[in-house]
C-alpha cells in the first residue's frame, strides 16, 4: 500500500482516538448535569465527529512521525503522539466552528474559544478520566508498530 496506506492508517487511528477524547470530555459534563436534554447528546455526537475529522487530518499530515526504526523512531512516535492529538483537537475545534457557521448557530467570540479549547480537549479529558492516559499511550504504541509494519 505504500505511503498512502501508511497515511490512511494513521488517519484512521488518530481520528478515532481524538474523537474518543472529545466525546468523553463532553459526556462528562452532560452526565453531571441533572437536567440534560437530548440536544446535549446530539451536540456531543457532533463534537465527536468534528474532532474525529480533525484527528484524521492531523494523523494523515503527521503520519511520517510513526513507524521509523530505532530509538530515534520511538522518539518521533512519542512526539507524534503528543502533537497529533493536540493538533487534531485544534482542527476538530475548527471543524466544530465551521459547523456552527454553516448552521448559523455561532458567533465570532465563541468560535475562537471553541478552536482554542479543541486543542486542549485531550489533556482535559485525561484530567477528568485518568484511565485515558494509558489508553493514549497504548494507541500511540499501536500506531507506531502498525506503521512500522507498513514501511
Amino acid at each position: 500500500m505504500g505511503n498512502l496506506g501508511l497515511r490512511l492508517t494513521s488517519a484512521i487511528i488518530w481520528g478515532l482516538m481524538v474523537a474518543v477524547f472529545a466525546v468523553i470530555f463532553a459526556l462528562q459534563d452532560v452526565l453531571r448535569a441533572e437536567d440534560a436534554q437530548a440536544s446535549a447528546y446530539v451536540g456531543t455526537t457532533i463534537l465527536g465527529v468534528c474532532h474525529g475529522l480533525g484527528g484524521a487530518l492531523a494523523g494523515y499530515l503527521l503520519a511520517g512521525l510513526f513507524g521509523r526504526a530505532g530509538a530515534g523512531g520511538w522518539l518521533l512516535a512519542i512526539l507524534g503522539t503528543l502533537v497529533v492529538v493536540l493538533l487534531g483537537g485544534l482542527f476538530g475545534g475548527a471543524f466544530a466552528a465551521l459547523y456552527g457557521v454553516v448552521t448559523g448557530t455561532t458567533n465570532l467570540a465563541t468560535d475562537f474559544i471553541r478552536i482554542g479549547l479543541g486543542a486542549v480537549t485531550a489533556p482535559l479529558a485525561i484530567a477528568d478520566s485518568p484511565w485515558l492516559g494509558p489508553l493514549w499511550i497504548a494507541v500511540g504504541v499501536a500506531a507506531h508498530l502498525t506503521c512500522r509494519g507498513m514501511r
